[in-house]
């Protein structure tokens, strides 16, 4: 009985894994897609895509994460009590709440993009990408409901499907829409004698991609729950319950559950609409130019894409130990969910270190061989705030073990701690320093290092764990730094004569294999730990010829 048990527990643990890590691959195409979008409509097109996006992201996102964990979460719970009409109306309740709420605020969107573009963003060119996020943001209401539907009833396969066509749609739909539109802005632009409407139209065009695929996932989930509906009618005839529950508490219960989720998402969602309107706003009183949608895409679609890729894949490596740590806090094991950060954080630290060492010093050849535009102050920016990697990357950990141990409310306050000191920092730099967009870089890692001290701050306290420095975070510091300072020799050497391609090529091969000789050297990784990574063996061939291990 206990070995089912944990069979059961361990095959719910991988789906997690699975479905976790499908997330952060379909963040990772997002971002992925900004790097042939920016060659289609330019860094002022990509500057007028973030007003759309960042609408998108702060509304539609917030509101179908919200909705998707609150109805994941009670129907769960009633499908374990076999209260399967209850469940049922869970879903029906939540589906009417999120899409009055994903209606209202599309309608609210739509009409007000002018109004939205020119006083909040105070760009005004961006109305017409953030008309077209309206759409977007009221499919993607009724896709959280439905994801959280089947999540819920343990129906993992068609989220996963659902995600990854919704993506492979977004990335066609995005890329044609820009092109066309891009044209027929070049149309008007010439009419009109401004130059801007060629990426305003451009990054509309993008945007209404991304409400095309969020239309085809709500198509393919209502398709899916059709299929499923025989097996759903049958569930419902084997409830038992006499007390149903009424229209009223389920949706009181649904709003309660759902709030500390969608405030939580706010607070991170929120982020880059904020920078954007406060960033513009500062151009303008002091009066720099048309420059503002210029620099904005370089951040969005140059910056970000670098940094964001490079954190993301160094996230993923924490997804498998999050499940490990919740089943042994929920088994009240405090020896073993210690034992477990510390491997977790350990593995953190050993990938997001170096990612971001690497990074800054590769910037230059990998900026030139991905990006068209000003990559001059790309290049600026990707070395000033590479430390974002390391800061998401922890602050992920430990974000997913409060919100998997209940622990959600612990997450708001150091969020919004994070986000008000982040915009504190960030007006000061932007009005009384001349850093410029640099001041946003800044302002990021500032937001991100605050999330990461905070919610470390409260894992530590409930599970009263604490930190191994030195092996852990200063070991892996000197043998980055040192990897570091090779490859920028070398890529000082190579560029000029051999390209940003072998450059980079040369670089990362040589950089990552002294980073992890100088790992073992200074016993910073054991032969247990280099096993378990890609590539491992072949180290420890090498590091057993040198003798150092």
């Amino acid at each position: 009985m206990k070995q089912g048990t944990r069979g059961k527990r361990g095959g719910r643990s991988k789906r997690k894994e699975w479905v976790t890590g499908n997330g952060l691959m379909a963040c990772l195409i997002v971002l992925l897609l900004r790097i042939p979008l920016g060659h289609i409509i330019g860094d002022k097109g990509l500057g007028f895509l973030a007003a759309g996006i960042e609408v998108f992201t702060a509304v539609g996102i917030t509101i179908s994460y919200g909705f998707s964990k609150a109805v994941a979460v009670m129907v769960k719970y009633r499908i374990k009590r076999e209260q399967f009409r209850s469940a049922r109306q869970v879903y029906k309740i939540g589906m009417l709440l999120a899409s009055v709420s994903g209606a209202a605020a599309a309608a609210a969107i739509f009409f007000g993009a002018e109004w939205i573009a020119g006083t909040v963003i105070a760009e005004h060119k961006g109305y017409l990408a953030i008309a077209a996020a309206a759409p977007a943001v009221c499919f993607s209401a009724v896709l959280g409901v439905l994801r959280g539907y089947f999540q819920g009833m343990g129906r993992m396969a068609p989220i996963l499907h659902s995600r990854a066509l919704e993506k492979l749609m977004m990335a066609a739909a995005c890329l044609i829409g820009a092109s066309m539109m891009h044209r027929y802005g070049l149309k008007v632009a010439a009419l009109l004698k401004a130059e801007e409407y060629a990426g305003a139209y451009g990054a509309m065009g993008a945007v209404l991609g991304i409400s095309a695929a969020c239309a085809l996932a709500v198509l393919h989930l209502v398709l899916i729950h059709m299929v499923y509906g025989a097996s759903f009618r049958k569930q419902l005839l084997q409830d038992s319950t006499k007390n149903q529950e009424t229209g009223g508490r389920v949706a009181a219960i649904l709003l309660s559950t759902a709030l500390p989720y969608l405030l939580c998402a706010l607070l991170y969602h929120i982020n880059g609409l904020a920078d954007q309107s406060i960033f513009y706003h500062v151009i303008h009183v002091k009066n720099s130019g048309g420059s503002g949608a210029a620099l904005w895409g370089v951040y969005y679609g140059k910056y970000s894409v670098m940094i964001g890729v490079s954190a993301l894949l160094c996230a993923r490596v924490c997804v498998p130990g999050l499940s490990g740590i919740v089943q042994s806090f929920e088994r009240e094991d405090g020896g073993e969910v210690r034992r477990r950060m510390n491997r977790s954080i350990h593995a953190l630290a050993v990938f997001s270190v170096p990612a971001a060492v690497l990074t800054a010093v590769l910037a230059d050849p990998a900026a030139g061989l991905l990006f068209s535009g000003d990559r001059a102050t790309a290049v600026r920016m990707i070395q000033a705030g590479s430390g974002v990697i390391v800061f998401f990357s922890f602050s992920y950990f430990f974000m997913g073990i409060l919100q998997r141990i209940r622990k959600i409310w612990l997450v708001i306050p150091g969020a919004l701690a994070a986000f008000l000191l982040h915009l504190a920092v960030l007006t000061l730099l932007l009005n009384y320093t001349g850093l410029g967009i640099l001041a946003v870089v800044a302002g990021t890692l500032v937001f991100w290092l605050a999330n990461c001290i905070f919610s470390w701050a409260a894992v530590a306290r409930i599970t009263k764990y604490r930190q191994e420095w030195i092996r852990t975070l200063g070991i892996t510091v000197i043998a980055a730094g040192v990897s570091g300072a090779v490859g920028m020799l070398l890529s000082g050497l190579l560029l000029k004569a051999a390209g940003n391609l072998v450059t980079l090529l040369v670089c990362l091969t040589a950089c990552l294999i002294l980073y992890l000789l100088v790992l073992v050297m200074l016993k910073g990784l054991n032969k247990e730990e280099l096993e378990e990574m890609p590539g491992g063996k072949a180290v420890i061939a090498i590091a057993e010829r040198l003798r150092l291990m």
